[in-house]
Parts: C-alpha cells; structure tokens; sequence
C-alpha cells in the first residue's frame, strides 16, 4: 500500500485507514487490505488500486480513478466520483452528486440530494435519487429500477432500464431507448424519441387534493401541473397509456400525441379533458373518463 501524506494523519486500526480531519490518497495501481474512513477530508483513490472493504467519508468528496476496485462507497455530505472501468459495491450519498462513468459498474446508486449520471456502457443495479436528476448515458444498463421524487430521468440512445421509470415532479425522456416496466410521473412530461420502447404502461395520475394542504390547514383546488405524454418517432409502448387528472384540476391541459410511426399494443385511459392527438396505432380500447 502506498499512502501519499502531506499534511495527512493516517491512523490504520485493524486494516482500516482511519483519517480524521484531513484526507486520504491511495496511489495508482496500489492494494489497501481493508476499509477507507474519513470524517473531514477527501478520499482520492489513484488508478488501478484496489480498496479491499469499502470507502466512506463523512464531510469530504471521494474521487476514484480508473479501474478501480473497492467494495460499498459512502458520503454524508459531499460528492462520488467513480472512474472509467471502476468496479464497486453500492454508492449512497446524503447530500451530493454520484457520477459512475463509463463502463463502470455498481450496485445500487443512491442520493438524498443531489443528481445521478451513469456513463455509457455502464452497469448498476438500481438508481435513486430525492432530489435531483437521473442521466443514464449510451449503452448504459440498470438492471433494477431508475426513481427520483424531485427531478427529471432522461435515457440516452441504446440504454436500458430493466425495471420501473418513476418520478413524482420531474419529466421522463427516452431517446432510442428501452424501459422494461414502463413509466409513471405526476407531475412532469413522458417522452418517448427516436423508436424508443416501453414494455408497461405510460402513466400520470393526479389524486384529488394531491397538494396537500395549504396555509393553516386551507385546502383548495388542485394546483399541480400534469404533464404531456408524447409517444413518437417509431417508438412502441406495450402496455396502457393512462393520463388522470382529478375532478378538481385547474391547471393547464395536458396532451395526449401518439404520433403517425408510432404504436400503443394497450388501452389509453385519458380525462376527457386532455387533448388528443391520435395519428399512430392504437390496438386497445380508447376510454375518456369522467368525474
């Protein structure tokens, strides 16, 4: 193992390099037997090392070169960078951003606040972020769900989401691109581009009073905006297209395109106060519900 330690105080307790207030740096091509902890400073993994438990800091980022090897990876407050080719166990981060690059592979990649973006011909189990966008580069493959509660999910060309697309506020685009379970959002647009393919349904269903309630407990109209589903450009969805709104809903109409190229295998299940625009095929039924 070699350490480089200006100004660094390195305490190894059982295989484990403890570093307090200061960081830590691994030089590349280097072995750590053990866990990597910090409380207040970086963590910098050099390329090719390998980190034999997991990594975690604190208050610090953690930058992990190319190729490189390490089990969990951890930070409360601060971001995660894993290089090209790294290959670690699942990636949590309280409050920053987590980048896997590519052909990277991972766990489950999780933020609180912060955004996620998965390189291309990267792989990982699944992806979660609270607050912040998801990115899943070319090519790249999550094998689980992709989910954020606040922020956008955007697929480029040649990825692969095995499992659910969900999002509470935020739009969900696929450019060329697959979703294994389908899509659901509230309040944001669902996209599909470029011959994308959806194997479920298209979903954006707004409850009744989804809002909650406002100053001292008033409760007034629905305010949230519902967004557009537009499938296009060759793209297929197998399954329903469903675009709910509540009695109540006073904000702008959401549309319904299914373009000329495109095709529905499903149902649309659509308010009848959602503007269509039908061109592409439609297999199943077309319902417009009422309140």
């Amino acid at each position: 193992m070699k350490l480089k330690s200006a100004l660094w105080v390195v305490v190894l307790l059982s295989g484990v390099a403890v570093a307090g207030n200061e960081g830590f740096e691994l030089e590349a091509g280097s072995v750590h037997e053990g866990s990597v902890t910090t409380r207040n400073g970086a963590i910098r993994i050099g390329d090719d090392a390998t980190v034999k438990g997991d990594i975690e800091s604190r208050n610090g980022l953690i930058d992990i070169g190319r190729g490189v090897t390490a089990a969990n990876v951890g930070a409360r407050n601060g971001p995660i960078r894993l290089g090209p080719e790294s290959r670690v166990g699942n990636v949590e981060s309280r409050n920053g951003a987590i980048t896997l690059e590519e052909d990277g592979q991972a766990g489950r990649i999780e933020t609180r606040n912060g955004a996620i973006r998965i390189g291309a011909n990267a792989q990982a189990a699944d992806v979660h972020s609270r607050n912040g966008s998801v990115h899943i580069a070319e090519a790249a493959v999550i094998e689980g769900h992709a989910e954020t509660r606040n922020g956008s999910i955007d697929l480029a060309a040649e990825s692969h989401v095995k499992g659910l697309i969900t999002t509470r506020n935020g739009a969900v685009e696929l450019n060329d691109a697959r979703v294994g379970q389908g899509i659901s959002t509230v309040a944001g647009d669902i996209v599909l581009r470029g011959a994308s393919h959806s194997g479920g349904d298209l979903v954006i269903e707004i409850e009744e009073n989804s809002n909650g309630g406002g100053l001292f407990g008033f409760i007034g109209k629905s305010s949230r905006e519902a967004g557009d589903i537009r499938v296009l450009d060759s793209s297929e969805v197998d399954g329903d297209v469903m675009l709910l709104l509540p009695a109540d809903f006073d904000g702008e109409i959401p549309t319904l395109e299914i373009a000329a190229d495109a095709r529905v295998t499903g149902n649309l299940r659509i308010d009848h106060r959602v503007e269509l625009k039908i061109d592409g095929t439609v297999e199943g039924e077309v319902e417009r519900i009422t309140h």
